[in-house]
C-alpha cells in the first residue's frame, strides 16, 4: 500500500514537474526504505554441521572443531550471528567459536577453532543463532540442531609397563650381592660343582689338593 502511494507521488511529480509533489514523496519513500532494511526475511532456513578432527585423542592434545553454516533458504540473511555450544569443561586455545556474516541463498560459512582435550566425554550444546535485519532494528533467535559430531571423547592410553631401573652409569664402587664377571678380586670360597674351571685356583689345588 505504502509502496503504491510513494510510486504514485513520484510519477505525478515527474509528469507535471512539480517540486512540491517530489518533496512530498521524500518522506514516505524514506519510511518505506527504512522498513525494507529493518525487517527480517519472511523465512530463514539454515543447515548446520559440526565436524571434529579424526583419530583418537589423548588428554592434553588439541582437537580441531569446524562448524559449517549454510543458507538453504531463498532469502538473503543480512546479519547472521552464531556462537557454537562449546562444552564448559574444555578451553578454546586457537580460533573462535563465534562468527558474524551475511549469507546469500546457497552460500556457506565456516567457524573453526581448537580446544584442549580432557579425559572423559564432553557433549556440545546447540549453537546460539541470531538473525538481525540490515538496520539492526529487528532480530530473531533461531533453534538449530546441528548434524555431525556432538561430543569430544578423550580416553587415557593403555598403561605402559614400569621401566626397569638401570644401574647408574658412573665409575666407582657399586653395592652388589654378587661378584659378577669382573676382573677385580671379590672373595674366595670353596669349589662347588658347576663352577667355571677358569675360576679354580689351580696352584692352590696342586699344593693342597683342594679346590
Amino acid at each position: 500500500m505504502w509502496v503504491v502511494a510513494v510510486l504514485g507521488l513520484l510519477a505525478l511529480g515527474l509528469v507535471y514537474a512539480e517540486p512540491l509533489l517530489l518533496a512530498a514523496a521524500v518522506v514516505p519513500t524514506a519510511y518505506v526504505a527504512y522498513g525494507a532494511v529493518s525487517s527480517l526475511p519472511s523465512e530463514v532456513s539454515l543447515a548446520v554441521e559440526r565436524s571434529l578432527e579424526a583419530g583418537p585423542v589423548a588428554p592434553g592434545e588439541t582437537v580441531g572443531v569446524t562448524l559449517r553454516i549454510t543458507n538453504v533458504g531463498d532469502a538473503v540473511v543480512p546479519d547472521l550471528r552464531v556462537v557454537d555450544g562449546v562444552p564448559r569443561e574444555l578451553v578454546v586455545v586457537d580460533g573462535s567459536p563465534r562468527a558474524a556474516v551475511a549469507l546469500r541463498p546457497g552460500s556457506s560459512t565456516e567457524v573453526t577453532y581448537e580446544v584442549v582435550a580432557r579425559r572423559g566425554e564432553f557433549g556440545f550444546t546447540d549453537p546460539a543463532v541470531t538473525v538481525r535485519s540490515l538496520a539492526g532494528g529487528d532480530r530473531a533467535n533461531l533453534t538449530v540442531d546441528p548434524d555431525g559430531a556432538d561430543a569430544v571423547e578423550c580416553t587415557r592410553p593403555a598403561a605402559l609397563p614400569a621401566p626397569v631401573r638401570a644401574a647408574p652409569r658412573r665409575v666407582g664402587q657399586t653395592t652388589s650381592d654378587r661378584g659378577g664377571e669382573g676382573l677385580e678380586f671379590h672373595s674366595t670360597r670353596e669349589y662347588r660343582p658347576g663352577d667355571a674351571r677358569a675360576r679354580v685356583n689351580w696352584r692352590q689345588y696342586a699344593k693342597s689338593g683342594k679346590r
